[in-house]
């Protein structure tokens, strides 16, 4: 039984590269061309580079971290360095954290596809269909989800590079330029959008408990981070430069505007499976957590529980989609960035003191 469940748990290095640029790849095709328009103007297209030093920052706190760890869970991890005290304190503050992203994105996605799709159907029936969904490949376990990730993400990123390479050549240079030394702070201020992003990147070490090659942390992160990087700035530049900072800023999802121009792209919102891939890898986080907290053996006897407590969530954190993208550039970019980058850091300073590192 116990050699079963590790079968089903033990993932590499790679997938969870894979995992998490589809986990991110949604969020920046609908948050960051507006977010970054608005607070940055036609400069925004530059704030991705604007957070690369903490992003670098992290990638080597997290490969200080893990790479000396290879037989460890990220919880047993954290209690070493933290101790069980304060360890299990910041494990149940990810739970908190991962729960409120939870409940946002499976409302987000019940939106999305009620107002695109199907718009005389019930909101709430798309929220069931997505949960009753997760539930089901819940139970498949960390290893068949992650090996579902290896085979999704090459096709977005493809299907991304096709249409990068079909708008490119109609970027307007007017659009993007010029950019002064003033625009220096908006594009600082900018790039909390992009860290925001690149932060999930701390609760993926918790999509299993059993990690394979994790002496290859720096190398794989900075790889799939490069790639994930090139797609955030490709992203800006093209809804920056096809339809303006001031259109931008103003639509809910302005690089999915300019694709549904292209009459051959129009399934590209039925493509985007990263939305139900996140929605599985957070609820798998969540699960791995809650186990690891209440000293359970197996967690899918929580799954029914805890996709119940999203639905009840998700249908109360908003009344209407504008305070649901109120409550994402007030409220979740900081936290995320808060926690994201916060974590390592702590682990890493506190884990040197300590002499564990």
């Amino acid at each position: 039984m116990q050699q079963a469940q590790k079968t089903r748990d033990k993932v590499s290095m790679r997938q969870l590269a894979m995992i998490y640029i589809i986990t991110g790849f949604s969020p920046a095709i609908r948050f960051l061309p507006a977010f970054t328009a608005q607070v940055a103007k036609e400069a925004g297209w530059i704030s991705p580079v604007a957070a690369l030093i903490p992003i670098g920052l992290t990638v080597f706190f997290l490969h200080s971290v893990f790479s000396k760890t290879k037989d460890k869970s990220t919880f047993d991890i954290i209690n070493s360095i933290l101790g069980k005290y304060v360890g299990n304190f910041i494990i149940a503050l990810h739970l908190i954290w991962v729960l409120f992203l939870l409940g946002y994105y499976v409302r987000l996605h019940g939106e999305r596809l009620a107002s695109t799709l199907f718009p005389n159907i019930n909101m709430t029936l798309f929220i069931v269909i997505i949960l009753s969904i997760t539930s089901f490949i819940l139970r498949s376990g960390a290893t068949a989800i992650a090996r579902m990730g290896e085979f999704i993400t090459p096709i977005l990123l493809l299907l991304f590079a096709f249409v990068t390479a079909f708008l490119l050549p109609n970027v307007r240079t007017d659009a993007l330029l010029p950019v002064y030394f003033n625009d220096a702070i908006p594009i600082i201020k900018a790039s909390v959008g992009t860290l925001s992003l690149f932060s999930y990147a701390v609760i993926i070490f918790m999509f299993s408990t059993i990690i394979t090659s994790k002496e290859k942390t720096a190398i794989i992160m900075i790889k799939a981070g490069s790639v994930y990087f090139l797609m955030l700035l490709l992203l800006l530049i093209i809804s920056i430069g096809l339809l303006g900072s001031a259109v931008t800023a103003r639509a809910s999802n302005p690089f999915l505007i300019i694709v549904k121009q292209i009459s051959i792209l129009d399934t590209i919102e039925n493509i985007l499976l990263s939305d139900s891939m996140m929605i599985v890898t957070l609820a798998l986080i969540a699960l791995n957590i809650m186990k690891y907290l209440f000293k359970l053996s197996d967690q899918r006897n929580l799954i029914n529980i805890l996709l119940v407590f999203i639905y009840i969530f998700s249908l109360g954190i908003a009344s209407n989609r504008f305070q649901m993208d109120l409550f994402a550039s007030a409220i979740i970019i900081y936290l995320n960035t808060f926690i994201g980058y916060g974590t390592p850091a702590l682990l890493y300073i506190v884990g040197k003191a300590r002499k564990n590192l």
